[in-house]
């Protein structure tokens, strides 16, 4: 199956983790959004919302990240640029380009290589729920597809 496919297909499994928890949720209460490849970065996080999102390269998953209801840069902007702050994906690549197979990246072009060449999928939940159940849902993806940058070990 392909990757974003099974990202996409993967919410009944989530919500069955999330019930093995005491927490009861439902496929409604998940928006996927696959953006695409190449796709432009979100203008906002919708009000109200709180989001998990993929970055795909290929068949690789680089970076899965959350974004509560008060992280609209860290949902829009932060990613794609090495100089924001201290946990980009951006700033990941241009440290250890080899991880997505190449040799060098620099910094001022590491964000457009992230929007012509990545699929972005985002995960929208009511800003309502708590930290920890968008904590879940990013610990879920990033057990799930293993990105290239997250964990030490990688």
């Amino acid at each position: 199956m392909h990757i974003t496919n099974s990202i996409l297909n993967s919410i009944p499994e989530l919500i069955r983790a999330l019930e093995i928890c005491g927490v009861q949720m439902s496929k409604a209460d998940f928006e996927p959004k696959n953006m695409g490849v190449p796709h432009s970065p979100p203008t906002a996080l919708p009000k109200g919302k709180m989001a998990v999102y993929i970055f795909l390269h290929g068949k690789k998953c680089l970076k899965v990240g959350k974004a509560g209801p008060k992280s609209n840069a860290r949902y829009t902007s932060q990613h794609y640029s090495v100089g924001r702050t201290s946990s980009t994906l951006a700033k990941s690549i241009v440290k250890t380009p080899e991880r997505v197979g190449m040799e060098k990246m620099e910094e001022e072009k590491v964000g457009a290589w992230i929007k012509s060449q990545t699929r972005r999928i985002n995960i929208l939940l009511d800003g309502g729920h708590s930290r920890d159940i968008l904590n879940f849902v990013e610990a879920f993806y990033i057990l799930r597809l293993k990105p290239v940058y997250e964990g030490q070990s990688r």
